[in-house]
């Protein structure tokens, strides 16, 4: 099971999902409906540190979730994504559609500027 943390402030909302992306998960289904209902701006971040789709599903399966996951967000940003996997979106011509952000700062940075 995934887990999902929701900003409850008004400000552009942030949805983090950490330990699996799974859109057959109807509990992220339903947070992203919320939030997109809200008609509130909102950014993912995904934390990829130890990501059970990524050991167990494989690289491709994750992108695919994130590609579906697009159509319903507006940014996704990846959180510790390893150089390996980084490699592989350039590689595949998908680092454009996501923000990789490398550490805590950078994090700080992305949330002050929305």
């Amino acid at each position: 099971m995934q887990k999902i943390l929701t900003d409850k402030t008004d400000a552009p909302g942030i949805l983090l999902l950490q330990e699996d992306v799974d859109l057959a998960d109807q509990q992220l289904i339903r947070s992203l409906e919320k939030i997109n209902q809200s008609g509130k701006a909102f950014h993912l971040w995904v934390d990829c540190a130890g990501l059970k789709c990524l050991k167990t599903m494989g690289f491709c399966h994750f992108i695919n979730q994130l590609l579906l996951l697009r159509h319903r967000a507006a940014h996704i940003t990846l959180l510790n994504l390893s150089p390996q996997h980084q490699a592989l979106l350039k590689l595949f011509n998908l680092n454009a559609f996501f923000t990789i952000v490398h550490d805590i700062k950078e994090i700080d940075q992305l949330v002050q500027a929305s």
